[in-house]
């Protein structure tokens, strides 16, 4: 591993600005960035390059940012189970539809294409 001290776009000075005990390391067996404080390893550089979104990643991975980063977690999820539930809601809709069309004997109520 090689410690990073100084790189071209001083990524590695603003990390240090935002705790000066980070250490950065390349990992040349696993080719990535890594984290380190006193010896022990904060995180993995989840990017190829050290650029300004490491440097984002490390201000929103923050300790003192738990409690917000778990809320922005938290709100995400509860979108994502809104959305899946409008969806199978439309599903179910549609399929009441079909059904009700296939078992009529005569056929006369037609569904739109929206509606299956």
């Amino acid at each position: 591993m090689y410690k990073i001290e100084a790189d071209l776009f001083d990524v590695a000075s603003r990390i240090k600005e935002i705790d000066a005990r980070y250490d950065i390391y390349y990992n040349t067996q696993k080719e990535r960035y890594e984290v380190f404080v006193g010896g022990e390893r904060q995180c993995v550089v989840p990017f190829a390059a050290l650029d300004e979104r490491t440097v984002r990643y490390l201000r929103k991975t923050r300790k003192e940012r738990l409690d917000r980063l778990l809320a922005e977690i938290e709100w995400a999820n509860a979108s994502l189970e809104a959305a899946e539930g409008k969806r199978r809601e439309e599903i179910a809709l549609k399929a009441k539809a079909l059904i009700s069309y296939l078992k009529s004997e005569r056929g006369e109520y037609v569904p739109s294409y929206d509606e299956i």
